[in-house]
Order: C-alpha cells, then sequence, then structure tokens
C-alpha cells in the first residue's frame, strides 16, 4: 500500500489568502464606519445634554453665559455663596474629530452668545446624517436648529411661497408634495435616500 501525502499548492494558498485579506479589508472598513457613527451619535447627545444645562442656566439667571469651555464645569458664582452647578463638565467632541468632511481642527464643540446672552449658538459637525441632523455642521441654538442638507434637491414643504434654504446657504427649488423616486422628505427638504 502507498501513501501518497497531499500538499496544498501554491495557487489553493495564495487563494486562501486573498480571500483572508477580502474578509479583513472588510471588517476594517465595516468597524471604521461604525466607529464614526458612534462618535456622531454622541455629538448628538452632548449637544442634547449641553442644550439642556444651558436652559437651566437660562431658567436660574435669565441670560445665557459668556462661555463655556469643554472639560470645565457649567456653574454661577454668585459672590461669596456657593456655585450653582448646571454642568460638572461640560463634554469634548469625540477624537478624531475629522469624520466625513468635519476639519480636523473642530476638537471642540464651538459655543456663541448672541444678542446680549439672550440667545446663542452651539456648532458642532458631523461625519454623517444622525436623525435629523445632517452631514457638516450643525448649529443648535435655543428654539431653532440648523441642520447642512448638502444632498438636498428641493424643497418638499409646500407650506411657504418662497423656495426652502438647503441648511447650507443654498436654495432648494421645484417645491413639490412629496419626493422623486430615490429621495425622501428630510427636515422639509427632499434628500438622497
Amino acid at each position: 500500500m502507498s501513501y501518497h501525502r497531499h500538499a496544498f499548492t501554491l495557487l489553493e494558498m495564495v487563494v486562501v489568502l486573498a480571500i483572508i485579506s477580502l474578509i479583513s479589508v472588510a471588517t476594517i472598513y465595516s468597524f471604521t464606519g461604525m466607529r464614526q457613527a458612534n462618535r456622531d451619535a454622541k455629538r448628538v447627545a452632548d449637544i442634547s445634554e449641553i442644550q439642556a444645562a444651558l436652559e437651566q442656566y437660562y431658567l436660574s439667571y435669565k441670560f445665557y453665559p459668556l462661555a463655556i469651555t469643554s472639560g470645565m464645569s457649567l456653574h454661577m458664582t454668585r459672590g461669596l455663596a456657593s456655585d450653582a452647578v448646571f454642568m460638572a463638565k461640560v463634554p469634548n467632541n469625540p477624537l478624531p474629530s475629522n469624520d466625513g468632511t468635519c476639519p480636523s481642527a473642530s476638537s471642540t464643540y464651538s459655543y456663541l452668545p448672541k444678542n446680549v446672552s439672550q440667545s446663542y449658538e452651539l456648532s458642532f459637525c458631523l461625519g454623517g446624517r444622525v436623525g435629523t441632523w445632517g452631514a457638516g455642521v450643525n448649529i443648535a441654538s435655543p428654539g431653532n436648529n440648523t441642520t447642512c442638507v448638502p444632498d438636498c434637491s428641493m424643497s418638499c414643504d409646500t407650506g411657504s411661497e418662497n423656495s426652502g434654504s438647503d441648511g447650507c446657504g443654498g436654495i432648494c427649488s421645484n417645491k413639490v408634495a412629496t419626493c422623486a423616486t430615490g429621495f425622501t422628505c428630510l427636515y422639509d427638504h427632499c434628500v438622497k435616500d
């Protein structure tokens, strides 16, 4: 009886290595996308938390703070009285902050008081769409949030006479009640699915 030992050929080994490489690349790519989506979700949660603290501040003092600093508390000191703390630590933008088209320098959320501290703008950047927030620069303010809708094709808001803004300074035209195939009405604009 003769036994023949079967060994892998060079071609079989190359095919197996190619398959393993493809699987590795696909896994890394999907993991990177999940991490960006998690950072974006964290950004939206942070902004909601900051806005809630700012509203509590406003209810107490009838004005918004002149400044907030990431990593520091949001509080008010009145003379020798103890501090009223509205947020123990203002969150930092999750790193890396350059998701999508966001600049790498945006490591903090940008706060700007407006109208003699009777309003504010809280700017942040998202790598992708999260809920009603669009990818790119977004601005949260009391009662009015502005999102960038860069993939807007037309306004689907039939309630006003003029074309709607795309949130990025452009104008959406051809107002219709429903969006074309491949588009969804989001934030009163038709955006690509």
